[in-house]
């Protein structure tokens, strides 16, 4: 994303930027998921996500990976890698944004490699609206809309394979 075009979104009101985020990270996992339905890939993670809810039960599994797992992975794969690639004087808004998304991938590379790639594209999104809060001068309030989008994400997936997968 070049710094012209995040300087004119962080431009705008930040419930705006909220709004645009959340619709870009569904666009973005329904276009890769898309992909991969249309290569015979469609089921990436999904078997690993329905064991980790039948092992560990409804509850327990919204507080851990709709509550716990966005908080940890929002503060040390988004919020810490761009903070510190910021010291550094000068430095492209690219760079923090591709390090964060290929660091958000590679965290999630247990459930696939395809999976893996979902992600990146994913964590592209969420590490591309921490810097359009810093252009803001909102970088501290970027933790919580990143992580609200991430909580709702991985709640909504455990809440629907609860009920459709089980």
């Amino acid at each position: 994303m070049s710094s012209k075009l995040l300087y004119k979104i962080s431009s705008y009101p930040t419930i705006l930027i909220f709004i645009g985020g959340f619709i870009a990270h569904f666009l973005v996992k329904l276009l890769v998921g898309g992909v991969y339905e249309i290569i015979g890939a469609g089921d990436i993670g999904r078997s690993l996500s329905v064991e980790r809810v039948r092992d560990n039960g409804l509850i327990v599994s919204i507080i851990t990976t709709g509550i716990i797992s966005p908080a940890l992975e929002t503060l040390t794969l988004q919020w810490l890698p761009i903070w510190l690639l910021f010291k550094i004087k000068n430095i492209p808004y690219w760079i923090p944004i591709v390090v964060s998304a290929a660091f958000f991938g590679w965290a999630h590379l247990s459930y696939s490699v395809l999976y893996m790639v979902l992600m990146v594209a994913v964590g592209y999104v969420y590490a591309s609206l921490f810097v359009i809060y810093k252009i803001k001068k909102r970088y501290s309030f970027a933790f919580w809309p990143i992580f609200l989008l991430h909580v709702f994400n991985n709640a909504v997936g455990v809440i629907a394979i609860n009920y459709y997968e089980l």
